[in-house]
């Protein structure tokens, strides 16, 4: 609860600060060097280009570098932090900082850095206020006020948009529908609602994701409660980042999308594959296409540009239409002039995609439409209402060149070559800096170490920091910092790695607040609609509602490249149940300028009132034309507003910095003039807002005290009364978000304090910080913060006093679940407790296996009252030889806060003395202390249940690991039994090619054979013609004889060598083909055994 004490004394010295001091450590060296810095810079922006000047920008930029590398330290001197870097914007492009973004470069682009300076000086301003602005005190002592830094972000934003767009035409374009099938990507987001809330996002968002993720094949983790990842007691503001860093550590997906549970995917045909493909490119590619980049094919550029130049018209005849060319041209306000000799001179006006003109005979429409030619070339037509053509002609010389086709598969041209491996975080940007609702991130080290400092800084070190100031901070801080230090360059010095895009591509805002922040609107064919403050169920359902209804109605016409952003145009939607009747419709689709008209216009106030939502007032200037209609309109309405309607207006209206004090006095007679039965009826949170935004406003009416009475003992006393209650183990949570929740502004702080009635001393702890708030040095406890009558001093240990509750009991053990451990083996579980009451002694009670001692009196189960001075000892003494470390003993000490701290005392505070032994005194309740000792008892058990979650994770882990063990030896068996089976497949077709030549032999073998036969029968005729002629022929039968002997002989004897040689291959083939059969059969038996075997034991793989 320590943390919880420190925002309240934040909240109180805001109220009594001296709005004259810088509210900065200055006392500290490193501040000291820093204001020296500030000094010097300051000084330098009177110098033109100089080395000095140079110097004093590289000085400033060291400077803040150190002192923001750790955010905790930024609340020394938060107000000094955001001066510096408005001071380094200038230094860097000071005419356009001083100009808010008007001139300088800052409408072509080319002052990133210090768009991205004042950015970062933004940050600090909404972490540490939660508004947008700066207090007036120590914004003047600094010389800077947030009406110098939100405008020139705002115009630097729209040049900015402006290059990247430029950048983007010359990129590969990217079909909305391009689905990679080997691209894994998981839709991550938290939709955790009460069961009983009245929102419909609970029941509507979950649906229209899995809607989505189910034809695209992508992976759904749709958290219906807030998941537990990491340390406990994360933050809800800090879950996203938690969770998208678990699912990237998981190694589940190529890239994670993280949508915000407000967001509803409109264009389900719409895919995420083509978003990171369009924008995660190889950033080279743009630099080497020139200039001269040929249009896109079904590209739309801006129809009042394309109207510009002449028309030749359908009614001329061909003789004549050199002579009737039309002139179309562009007048001021975005009116439209043509001039002929058949027409004279007309003017006109674009209303819903039409050319409307005013002609002598009346008012004529024409439909704009644009036609491809024979060679791919787009021709632009307006076809009249009366049937009138005119058709755009193209200035004389003109080149044209083919459309280009985007990728619409992937191919070799579309493949993953186009990706930058460098680009892991696509993240859009809208009003005033980047955006954290929606973004896509790819799995990578530095997206998981990313996603890790975010989370330390916006967890840990500082915890009003929200998940995207966190993203900011580590995207651009660093990287702006050190580009300040060298010579301008006007890059965007954003973090390489992360990427923006436009921000209809993932973050497109309902109609109506897209109209008040000057940022995009959906419009049809977009992927998703954000609806960003809508938290009012009977303002915001309907429109909930109607989103979800158009998502799924598949019947709505759009074109195959809906969303991309070569088509994108906003203008009335097709979708045939649009109305602009409807508030709904109007919220969701707009258009924007029909809005405008709407809520100008008094007599369609009632349609804005019903909203009962006035959250997005907080985005409009305290000058624009909206707010002042808004404000004359609500008092001409006051009559009719709920006690609601009437805090969701004073809130935005607060928040939006209206200053106008004829309309606030105003609310405040009406609302003195409110019975009380009004009031009773409104809830603690719209009383706050009621009563915080007219306090300044009521100093002179008399009836205003009564409603403050009635506001004191209805809403601020019942949140005194629980802050000094004490709590469950999570009471810390508890009373962070009733505060929370009532909001008790510094206005009402004082008396929060003086109704806790807890007496501080903030001197030591607390400096000086934005708006007078103070903040703490140091995170461990201080005990000169309250005053803590009964502390617990460790004799055995180097170790901080440890203060006792007022009420309740403080356990000593071995347990993590004590309220005070002890790690000494011979301490047992819970080895005391010490039970306070009404802020008196203590009672000692053992609770141990072998005792305790109390001034050395042994005690065994027995309990003891305790006064000032007694020593505690928990373990024998050293030379009984049971105890091998020091002996764990602690001293209860009393102190007298005014003994103490004698001159800071307030004269409030109870005037205590050490009570005698055996004395009950009766104190106001210890607030600070209590909260103290509940954070402890909390922290004691999540500690507890974080061991025991850890054992059985551990556990869990050893069996995993060891099934993942045997599944490894299983799998590298069957690899091993699928090389064998593979080694066998291969043997068998070896064996069947040498069969195949063995069936070649053998029929070479038979046609040996019959030349054999052959000469056998030679040989037989031979030798029957040699008996036939042995008579008479003496000589010549020697010599045929002869012939016989050396011819047929020898050839008889090789032909016969030759077959036997074969006849003998030829069995010891076969004989070795029947034994690598056997072996065949073997080998598969054996693998088929195996298999079984695997089957038996359940085994998947």
């Amino acid at each position: 609860m320590q943390k919880l004490t420190l925002i309240l004394c934040v909240l109180k010295t805001a109220v009594t600060s001296d709005v004259e001091d810088l509210a900065c450590a200055v006392e500290a060296v490193e501040w000291q060097e820093y204001h020296s810095a500030y000094e010097a810079a300051t000084r330098a922006t009177a110098l033109g280009e100089s080395a000095e000047r140079d110097v004093a920008r590289a000085a400033l930029a060291e400077q803040l570098l150190l002192r923001t590398s750790n955010v905790t330290d930024v609340l020394s001197c938060n107000v000094g932090v955001i001066a510096g870097y408005y001071l380094l914007a200038r230094l860097v492009s000071q005419e356009a900082v001083d100009t808010m973004g008007l001139f300088g470069g800052a409408a072509e682009g080319q002052t990133g850095l210090a768009y991205r300076l004042l950015q970062l000086a933004l940050v600090f301003i909404f972490t540490l206020r939660n508004a947008n602005r700066i207090p007036t005190g120590p914004a003047r002592a600094w010389g800077v006020n947030e009406h110098l830094i939100i405008p020139a972000i705002m115009h630097m934003r729209r040049g900015q948009e402006l290059k990247r767009q430029t950048d983007l035409r010359k990129l590969v374009p990217i079909s909305p529908r391009f689905r990679d099938p080997n691209l894994k990507i998981g839709i991550v987001s938290i939709c955790a609602y009460p069961e009983d809330h009245p929102l419909a996002l609970p029941k509507l968002t979950p649906a229209n994701r899995e809607a989505y993720a189910e034809r695209h094949g992508y992976q759904l983790r749709m958290h219906l409660e807030h998941p537990v990842i990491g340390a406990h007691g994360l933050g809800v503001q800090h879950a996203k980042l938690a969770t998208v860093l678990a699912y990237l550590q998981s190694n589940e997906f190529d890239w994670v999308a993280w949508l915000d549970c407000d967001s509803i995917i409109m264009n389900l045909n719409r895919t995420l594959d083509s978003v990171i493909y369009q924008y995660a490119q190889r950033r080279i590619q743009a630099e080497d296409v020139g200039e001269d980049v040929p249009t896109i094919c079904g590209e739309l550029n801006d129809e009042a540009d394309a109207l510009v130049g002449e028309w030749l018209d359908s009614w001329v005849t061909g003789d004549f239409q050199e002579e009737s060319v039309i002139q179309i041209r562009r007048g001021a306000d975005d009116d439209v002039y043509a001039e002929a000799p058949q027409i004279g001179l007309v003017q006109g006006r674009l209303v819903d995609d039409q050319l409307e003109m005013d002609f002598e005979g009346g008012t004529l429409n024409a439909r704009i439409v644009w036609n491809t030619t024979a060679s791919g070339v787009w021709a632009l037509q307006l076809q009249w209402d009366n049937g009138a053509r005119w058709l755009h002609r193209e200035a004389p010389g003109a080149a044209t060149q083919p459309c280009r086709e985007p990728c619409r598969v992937p191919g070799p041209s579309c493949g993953r070559a186009l990706l930058d491996p460098e680009v892991n975080l696509l993240i859009t940007e809208e009003g005033w800096g980047l955006s954290s609702a929606n973004w896509l991130i790819k799995h990578s080290a530095w997206s998981v170490k990313f996603l890790h400092d975010a989370l330390t800084a916006a967890h840990v070190e500082l915890q009003l920091f929200g998940d995207q100031d966190a993203m900011i901070l580590h995207l651009m801080n660093r990287q702006s910092l050190e580009a300040a230090q060298r010579p301008p360059e006007g890059k965007d010095p954003l973090d390489r790695h992360a990427a923006i895009i436009p921000q209809f591509e993932l973050n497109a805002y309902d109609a109506l607040n897209a109209l008040t922040m000057e940022c995009d609107a959906f419009v049809e064919g977009d992927l998703l609609v954000t609806f960003p403050q809508c938290k009012d169920a009977e303002g915001c359902n309907d429109v909930f509602e109607l989103a979800a209804e158009y998502a799924q109605d598949a019947g709505k016409l759009l074109d195959p490249d809906a969303g991309a952003w070569w088509q994108r145009r906003e203008s009335t939607p097709t979708w045939s149940r649009y109305s602009r009747s409807s508030s709904a419709s109007l919220r969701v689709f707009g258009p924007r300028p029909v809005i405008r008209d709407v809520f100008t216009r008094e007599q369609e106030y009632n349609r804005a009132k019903q909203q009962r939502s006035f959250a997005w007032l907080e985005h409009v200037g305290p000058n624009s034309p909206l707010l002042h209609a808004i404000a004359d309109a609500s008092l001409r309405r006051l009559g009719e507003f709920s006690t609601q309607q009437l805090a969701n207006m004073l809130w935005g209206l607060d928040h939006a910095n209206y200053q106008n004090s004829r309309f606030f006095e105003t609310v405040v007679q009406w609302c003195c003039s409110r019975p009380m039965s009004f009031w009773q009826k409104a809830a603690g949170e719209e009383m706050v807002s009621v009563m915080t935004a007219l306090r300044p406003y009521a100093s002179g009416n008399a009836q205003w005290r009564e409603l403050e009475t009635f506001f004191t003992n209805e809403t601020l006393r019942p949140l005194a009364r629980f802050l000094c209650t004490s709590n469950s183990s999570d009471g810390y949570v508890q009373g962070l978000r009733q505060l929370r929740t009532y909001h008790a502004g510094a206005l009402y702080t004082s008396w929060l304090f003086e109704e806790i009635g807890a007496p501080l001393r903030l001197d030591d702890l607390l400096v000086p910080g934005l708006g007078g708030f103070v903040i703490p040095v140091q995170q461990k406890f201080h005990r000169s913060i309250v005053a803590m009558p009964w502390l617990l001093l460790a004799l055995h240990a180097k170790e901080d006093p440890v203060p006792l509750p007022c009420d309740g009991d403080a356990s000593i053990g071995r347990r993590p679940n004590n309220f005070l451990v002890c790690q000494d083996r011979a301490v047992s579980g819970t080895h005391c407790i010490l039970h306070c009451s009404a802020g008196g002694p203590p009672e000692f009670e053992d609770c141990s296996t072998n005792g305790s001692s109390v001034n050395e009196v042994k005690l065994h189960g027995q309990r003891q009252k305790l006064s000032h001075g007694d020593v505690l000892s928990l373990t024998k003494p050293a030379e009984d030889g049971t105890a091998s470390g020091p002996r764990v003993q602690y001293k209860l000490v009393y102190e007298d806060p005014k003994e103490a701290d004698a001159g800071d005392v307030p004269a409030t505070a109870p005037d205590l003395k050490p009570p005698e032994k055996g004395d009950v005194i009766s104190v106001e309740p210890c607030f600070a202390q209590d909260l103290l000792v509940q954070e402890q008892q909390s922290k004691a058990k999540l500690t507890s249940d974080l061991l025991v979650s850890q054992r059985k994770l551990e556990e869990e882990r050893n069996t995993v690991e060891n099934l993942m063990r045997e599944l490894r030896k299983t799998r590298q068996q069957v690899d091993e039994e699928r090389l064998k089976r593979q080694d066998a497949e291969d043997s068998r077709t070896k064996l069947t090619s040498e069969m195949e030549a063995l069936r070649v032999e053998a029929r070479q073998l038979e046609e040996v054979t019959l030349a054999h036969e052959d000469l056998r029968l030679r040989h037989a005729n031979c030798e029957q013609d040699r008996s036939s002629k042995m008579t008479g022929q003496g000589d010549a039968s020697g010599r045929y004889q002869g012939c016989f002997t050396t011819d047929t002989v020898l050839l008889y004897f090789f032909s016969f060598s030759i077959s036997l040689i074969i006849y003998i291959y030829y069995i010891i083939i076969h004989i070795i083909t029947l034994c690598m059969h056997i072996y065949i059969y073997i080998c598969m038996e054996l693998d088929r055994l195996k298999w079984r075997w695997l089957r038996l034991h359940k085994l998947d793989f």
